[in-house]
This record gives C-alpha cells, sequence and structure tokens, in this order.
C-alpha cells in the first residue's frame, strides 16, 4: 500500500490534504465534462468536487489492504460519477425562481452569481437567432435535456441524421461564441 494512502488511513489530516491536492483537479476536470451546461458553473463544480471527497475519504477503510493511489483514484472517479447523477436529478426536479408563472423577466445585475437552466437557454436562444431551424430545433432540444431519439421522433428524421446536425450545431455555436469573445463553456 502507498505510504501516503496508508497515512490517510491512520488518520493523517496531512494525508489527507494532500491526497485532496493531488486529486482534486482530476475530480473536477471529471466534473467539468460530464455535468450539464444548466451546472456548470466554478461554484457548483468546486461543491461536487466537496462532495465526492466527502462521501470518499471517510471511507478509506473499505479499499482493499494492497489498494494502491490509483485505487483511490478509481474509486474517486467511480463516485464522481455517482455525483453527477445525484446532481442532475436534483437540478431536474428544480423549476427555478423564473419557472413561477407569474414571475417577472429581469437582467441580472450582476455577471456573477447562481445562473438558472433558463437564463442559459435565454442565452442560447440569442445566440442561435440565426441558424437554421433544423440545428436551431436539435441544439435547444438537446439543451432541454430531450435524447436525440425523441428528437429524430418529432421531426421524422433518423437518430443518426440529428445527431451529425448537434454536432454541425455546436461547431456553428462554438465559432459563434469565439467571435463575440466568449469561451464555449460560458
Amino acid at each position: 500500500m502507498d505510504r501516503l494512502l496508508a497515512d490517510a488511513r491512520n488518520g493523517s489530516t496531512a494525508a489527507l490534504e494532500e491526497i485532496a491536492r493531488r486529486f482534486r483537479p482530476l475530480v473536477a476536470t471529471y466534473l467539468e465534462r460530464r455535468v450539464g451546461a444548466h451546472i456548470r458553473r466554478r461554484e457548483a463544480i468546486d461543491d461536487l468536487t466537496q462532495e465526492v471527497f466527502a462521501r470518499v475519504l471517510p471511507a478509506l477503510d473499505t479499499l482493499p489492504p494492497d489498494a494502491t493511489l490509483d485505487t483511490l483514484a478509481g474509486r474517486l472517479l467511480k463516485n464522481a460519477q455517482w455525483v453527477v447523477a445525484a446532481s442532475s436529478h436534483r437540478a431536474a426536479r428544480f423549476a427555478g425562481e423564473s419557472a413561477a408563472p407569474d414571475a417577472a423577466v429581469a437582467t441580472p445585475e450582476r455577471t456573477k452569481g447562481p445562473v438558472t437552466l433558463k437564463d442559459e437557454l435565454d442565452r442560447l436562444r440569442v445566440l442561435t437567432d440565426r441558424m437554421g431551424d433544423p440545428a436551431r430545433h436539435v441544439l435547444l432540444g438537446r439543451m432541454e435535456g430531450r435524447s436525440f431519439e425523441e428528437l429524430a421522433a418529432e421531426s421524422g428524421e433518423k437518430v443518426d441524421t440529428v445527431r451529425k446536425r448537434y454536432l454541425r450545431a455546436l461547431k456553428e455555436l462554438r465559432e459563434r461564441m469565439g467571435s463575440r469573445g466568449t469561451d464555449a463553456a460560458g
């Protein structure tokens, strides 16, 4: 067993901090690539990363006796998968304040803070106004959480056609976002 892992199992705070320092970028990068756009904000990634470590570090004693840091990395990423699934489930149940029937639509006064799915979709709609209707429909449909199969059934096209249209629309959207001085992550 790796010495650092053994020390962490024995309750060494310094070892636990070192493990968190080493593996935090790996877990955060994984989460950034896996979560949907509606929760892809630096604060949300930090919270999700912390949730992964809060699940795994207290359970180090459940690792096999011959565990290595690679084993620990696998356990962290496996728990990251569960955290992504749980966060997606929570996000799907949350309609957001802007979803209230009589809610007023307002432009945010600040550029930082919580961003709702509605905010993301509104921004995307502005960026996709000049796209052709089929491409725009597929892109917005995917952002709203619909599957390729559902979108293909709606349009009466093959699933592969819808997938290709989606990839072309993403490429076009990235180009538009780049020309406005923003990156594709938002």
